[in-house]
């Protein structure tokens, strides 16, 4: 996808792209309505399905509100795409903040696994479950405050696979509790993943890491 820097989705402008995945990219962007910068995820292509799964599972999760859950402002559609919008936060994510330090210590890894897993806690407790936790959906603020963010992507993106009978497994797979490859998950699956983060945290890498190196062409 090329960038779309300068582009205007409804209200909001695209000043810069500062992040870009397998069915989205980031951008920081301005709201023109209230004057704050945002961040605006625009997602690829035009699978119908999976936008309209997303639209009505942003709603339910624009219900939770939880100091380390990423607040979601808005969804939107300006054909070709589709967009949401949400606070941009200045410090980047976990994955980035780990590339650069490798281990962390014990109590700042403790302090970030408090503060995601309270998040997954009072998700579990309104009967959200986030399917793709990872270093990458942690966001940071550079005074060490962390949120969870993108939830209802990876729901969004199940049922759509399933309504067109797509195999296709939703998940990263250093992350990925064994029963997702078969397309099963549950809380103890987001548990896991958390497992696997304080892991990598700690030791400056993820226990599978060399499975999965060695399973690559």
């Amino acid at each position: 996808m090329k960038g779309i820097e300068g582009t205007t989705l409804g209200r909001y402008e695209l000043h810069r792209r500062v992040a870009q995945g397998s069915t989205s990219e980031v951008y920081l962007g301005f709201d023109r309505r209230v004057k704050r910068r945002v961040a605006i995820k625009v997602l690829y292509g035009s699978n119908e399905p999976f936008v309209r799964r997303f639209e009505r599972e942003a709603l339910a999760i624009g219900a939770l509100s939880h100091n380390h859950i990423l607040p979601l402002y808005d969804f939107g559609e300006q054909s070709p795409w589709y967009y949401l919008v949400m606070p941009f936060i200045e410090g980047g994510t976990l994955r980035d903040y780990l590339y650069h330090r490798e281990r962390l210590p014990l109590d700042e890894a403790g302090s970030y696994l408090y503060q995601i897993a309270s998040a997954l806690q009072y998700a579990h407790d309104h009967d959200i479950l986030h399917r793709d936790v990872k270093p990458s959906n942690i966001l940071l603020r550079p005074d060490g405050y962390a949120y969870l963010a993108d939830f209802g992507l990876a729901k969004a993106k199940i049922e759509a696979d399933a309504y067109n009978h797509s195999s296709a497994t939703v998940g990263t797979p250093e992350y990925m509790a064994p029963e997702q490859s078969n397309g099963i998950s549950d809380y103890r699956s987001d548990i896991y993943a958390l497992g696997i983060i304080l892991y990598q945290m700690l030791t400056g890498r993820v226990p599978l890491a060399q499975r999965h190196q060695s399973a690559s062409p």
